[in-house]
């Protein structure tokens, strides 16, 4: 799985689009590809340095969306937004 953070001028400051790329590569023998629903849970502590400022007292909120294709859809697809609390400027 690699995941892409996604420059986009057109977004406000706090806005942030990840594109997830999730790649099969071959099927070992005597095994099958299988659809599975399940969570992942992601560190995303750079993208909290990134974004946070040096306030002690202020926050400010991070708008994250997750841009990702589905077997099937020509489209791609967007997650609904998450949001990540960090320290203000």
């Amino acid at each position: 799985v690699n995941f892409y953070l996604i420059d986009n001028p057109d977004a406000g400051a706090n806005e942030i689009t990840i594109v997830i790329d999730l790649a099969i590569g071959g099927t070992p023998e005597g095994t099958s590809v299988t659809a599975k629903t399940d969570l992942i849970a992601l560190n995303m502590s750079a993208l909290r340095a990134r974004y946070e400022g040096s306030s002690t007292t202020n926050t400010k909120e991070l708008k994250i969306t997750f841009k990702y294709y589905m077997k099937g859809r020509d489209q791609i697809v967007d997650s609904q937004v998450y949001r990540m609390t960090v320290s203000g400027d």
